[in-house]
């Protein structure tokens, strides 16, 4: 019998903790709560999913540490601190929304001359 697979994902602040819970084929959260930030309670709401079966937790990297990272692993659940992402600033965006006009009119030159030669 093969056991089910959890993947929790968690936004970290200071106060509180958004934990989402996915099945290893689901796109759609089946478990959405908002915590206090209070490290006996993460455990125990990943506890439920690590009962039924293999768990992985994972959070980003933040001010607060690897508190919780080793409060899952002592509870036997992985866990995971994934870097900070970095928010593209306006010049990053710019840069981006130029690639893609210029991709799209390739692409739409591309299509012209292949209509012609038909």
């Amino acid at each position: 019998m093969t056991k089910e697979r959890y993947y929790i994902g968690m936004d970290v602040h200071k106060d509180s903790v958004q934990m989402a819970v996915f099945e290893q084929t689901g796109d759609e959260p089946i478990y959405e709560r908002k915590l206090n930030n209070d490290l006996a309670l993460l455990v125990k709401e990943a506890k439920r999913f690590s009962q039924k079966g293999e768990t992985e937790t994972a959070y980003e990297a933040g001010c607060l540490g690897y508190v919780i990272r080793r409060a899952f692993e002592k509870a036997g659940i992985t866990c995971h601190v994934l870097p900070a992402i970095s928010v593209p600033n306006d010049a990053d965006e710019a840069t981006r929304d130029l690639l893609r006009r210029r991709e799209d009119a390739s692409e739409d030159v591309r299509r012209a001359i292949i209509s012609v030669d038909l």
